[in-house]
C-alpha cells in the first residue's frame, strides 16, 4: 500500500485477480485494474477531502478530486475516460456528494475500531550475520503488530542513545490492521556492553525497552580449548623426548676404575625446564546506537491534526476459461475485513453476505441504470482488457532464482533445517520438490503458498522439516512454465571446522601425554637398571701416594 497523503484514508480497492479455474479447465490470463478512494479528514471532519485515482497495469490514468469536482485525465487514454465520467450529470454528481455520504458517514461508522484503535507493538532484538561486514553481525530491532501507524523507536548503549549508524525501513502495513517497523544497527556489538531498544507508541503509557548483551562465545571458547589442548600435548611431548633423549646420550659409568674425586658426591638426577605462558587478550569490540523516527503518511500541514484512517476494499475479478470462450465477472464488497456483499455475473445481481450488506445489495439492485452498466462489464471490462493486456500477462514468462539455505531451529534439535527459495516468478503456478541421494522426499515438507511480490512476480518458501544429515546430497528442483527442464540446486553440509579444531587439540593432548610417559618410563628404567649393575672395587691410596691394592687371602698366606 503506498503512502496515504493527508490526515486520514479510506481505501477502494477494485482489483482484477484471477481465481483457480475448476478441474478440466485451463486458466488463460490474469490482468490489473486499481481504483483508491481516499477521504482525508483534518480535525475531525472538519474539512474533509475525497480523492479517488484509476491505475491500469501500475500506471495513474486518471483521478477525481472534491475539491476540483471533475474527472482529470493523467494520460492519453485517461482524458478519453475522464471525458467519459464528466459527460454523465448524474455520476458526477453522486461522485461529489460522497463527500458526505461516503466520507462523513463512514467516518462516523469506523472511528470505535479504527481512529480510536490502539494495538501495543511487540519488540524483540535479534543478532543477524552480515557477509559484507565484519564482527559477529549486527543487532536488528523488531517492533510489530502494532497499530495505528505512527512510532518512534531509539537505540541505547549502557544507557545512552546513540543516534547515528542506524538503518530503518518505512513502516510496513501488514495486510491485517497493524504494522511493523524493522531497525538495524549497523556497527558491530561489543562484548561486555548493554544494548538496549525503546519503542514508543500510542499504545504504551511508558516506553517499551528491550536490552540485548552479546553471549558467551561458545565456540570461540571451544576452540581456544582446542588450541590449549594441543599446545600443552606439544609441551608434554617436548618433556617426555627431552626426558628419552637425556637418558639415551648421557655418558654410562665404566666397569674400569674410575678417578674418582676424593669425597664423591650423591648422585643427583636433574633437569630444569622452562614453558613460556601462552594467553590471548579478550577482544573487548566496539558498538553504537540509534534513534529513529518513522511514520507511515506524509504528516498533515502545520496546524492540522490527524484523525483516523480506515478501509473498505472492492474487488473485481474476471475468470476466463478457455481463453474468451467462457467469462465470469465476480464483484465482492469488502469492509473492515468482511465481505458485505458480492455481484456475480452468471447470476445477474447482487447478494448479501451479511445483514448490513443486505440494505446495499437492496440498493444497488434497485438502481437499473447501474445494474445495466455492471452486467455489461463482462464485454466493455474483462473481455476488452484481456485482449489489450494478453501480450504482457497471459504470454509473460519469467524464470525463478533457487537457492538452498540452512535456517535455524529453536524448537527443533539438530543443526537446523533446509529452506528451499523460489524466488521472482511469473506466472504463478510452480512445483518444488525434494530430493535426498536422487530419492524424492514428499514427507516432512512444509511450503508457503504462492506469495505476490506486488511487481507482478511472486516467491514460495519450501522447508524441509528433518534435519539435514552429514555426508548426504540434498537437491531442491524447480517445475515452471518458463523453463524448458526441471531447475535443481544442490546442498552438502559443510565440514565441521570447530569439531575439527578441538579433535586436533585433544589429539594433541593424548599424543603427549604418551610420549610423557614413554621417557618417564624411560628415566625409571634405567634408573632401575643403574642400581643392579656390579660396583667396581674401592681403591685406597698407600704411603707417599702410591696406589696399594686391599690384601687379598693369598697374600697373606704367602706373607705368613
Amino acid at each position: 500500500m503506498e503512502r496515504v497523503r493527508g490526515a486520514g484514508a479510506v481505501l477502494a480497492v477494485l482489483v482484477v485477480l484471477g481465481a483457480p479455474p475448476a478441474a478440466g479447465e485451463e486458466l488463460s490470463g490474469v490482468l490489473q485494474w486499481m481504483g483508491k478512494q481516499e477521504c482525508h479528514f483534518i480535525n475531525g471532519t472538519e474539512r474533509v477531502r475525497f480523492l479517488e485515482r484509476h491505475f491500469y497495469n501500475r500506471e495513474q490514468l486518471l483521478h477525481f478530486d472534491s475539491d476540483v469536482g471533475v474527472y482529470v485525465g493523467d494520460t492519453p487514454f485517461g482524458e478519453i475516460q475522464a471525458r467519459d465520467y464528466n459527460s454523465h450529470r448524474e455520476y458526477l454528481k453522486y461522485k461529489r456528494g460522497q463527500v458526505g455520504t461516503y466520507c462523513r458517514y463512514n467516518y462516523k461508522l469506523g472511528t470505535p475500531f479504527s481512529v480510536e484503535r490502539r494495538v501495543p507493538p511487540s519488540v524483540s532484538i535479534s543478532l543477524v550475520p552480515s557477509s559484507s561486514q565484519p564482527g559477529p553481525g549486527r543487532l536488528l530491532c523488531s517492533g510489530m503488530d502494532f497499530y495505528p501507524a505512527p512510532v518512534q523507536v531509539r537505540w541505547f548503549q549502557d544507557g545512552q542513545e546513540l543516534p547515528e549508524h542506524v538503518v530503518a525501513t518505512d513502516v510496513v502495513p501488514n495486510g491485517d490492521w497493524s504494522c511493523q517497523v524493522l531497525v538495524l544497527l549497523e556497527i558491530p556489538p561489543r562484548r561486555g556492553v548493554t544494548y538496549s531498544c525503546q519503542v514508543e507508541h500510542v499504545s504504551l503509557e511508558h516506553p517499551l525497552s528491550r536490552h540485548w548483551e552479546m553471549p558467551p562465545d561458545t565456540v570461540r571458547s571451544k576452540i581456544l580449548v582446542g588450541v590449549g589442548g594441543f599446545v600443552l600435548g606439544l609441551v608434554f611431548l617436548a618433556l617426555g623426548l627431552g626426558f628419552y633423549l637425556w637418558e639415551k646420550l648421557r655418558p654410562q659409568p665404566s666397569p674400569a676404575r674410575p678417578k674418582l674425586p676424593k669425597t664423591a658426591p650423591p648422585r643427583w638426577f636433574g633437569a630444569v625446564s622452562s614453558c613460556p605462558a601462552l594467553g590471548m587478550e579478550r577482544v573487548r569490540g566496539a558498538g553504537a546506537v540509534l534513534a529513529v523516527l518513522v511514520v507511515l503518511g506524509a504528516p498533515p500541514a502545520a496546524g492540522e491534526e490527524l484523525s483516523g484512517v480506515f478501509q473498505r476494499i472492492t474487488k473485481r475479478e474476471c475468470h476466463f476459461i478457455n481463453g474468451t470462450e467462457r467469462v465470469r465477472l465476480l464483484e465482492r464488497y469488502i469492509y473492515n475485513r468482511e465481505q458485505l456483499l458480492h455481484f456475480d455475473s452468471d447470476v445477474g445481481v447482487h447478494v448479501e453476505d451479511t445483514p448490513h450488506g443486505e440494505k446495499f445489495a437492496r440498493s444497488l439492485n434497485s438502481q437499473k441504470e447501474y445494474m445495466e452498466y455492471t452486467r455489461s462489464a463482462v464485454d466493455w471490462y474483462c473481455l476488452h482488457n484481456y485482449r489489450v493486456v494478453t501480450p504482457f500477462t497471459v504470454e509473460r514468462r519469467v524464470p525463478p532464482s533457487v537457492s538452498i539455505s540452512l535456517v535455524p531451529s529453536s524448537s527443533q534439535p539438530g543443526p537446523g533445517r533446509l529452506l528451499c527459495s523460489g524466488m521472482d516468478f511469473y506466472p504463478a503456478l510452480v512445483q518444488v520438490r525434494w530430493f535426498q541421494d536422487g530419492q524424492e522426499l514428499p514427507e516432512h515438507v512444509v511450503a508457503t503458498d504462492v506469495i505476490p511480490n506486488g511487481d507482478w512476480s511472486y516467491q514460495v518458501l519450501v522447508l524441509l522439516e528433518i534435519p539435514p544429515r552429514r555426508g548426504v546430497t540434498y537437491s531442491c528442483q524447480v517445475e515452471h512454465v518458463s523453463l524448458e527442464h526441471p531447475l535443481s540446486r544442490h546442498w552438502e553440509m559443510p565440514p565441521d571446522t570447530v569439531r575439527s579444531k578441538i579433535l586436533v587439540g585433544v589429539g594433541g593432548f593424548v599424543f603427549g601425554l604418551v610420549f610423557l610417559a614413554l621417557g618417564l618410563g624411560f628415566y625409571l628404567r634405567e634408573k632401575l637398571l643403574s642400581r643392579r649393575r656390579p660396583q667396581p672395587l674401592p681403591v685406597a691410596s698407600g704411603p707417599a701416594g702410591t696406589l696399594q691394592s686391599i690384601p687379598t687371602l693369598m697374600d697373606r698366606k704367602t706373607e705368613e
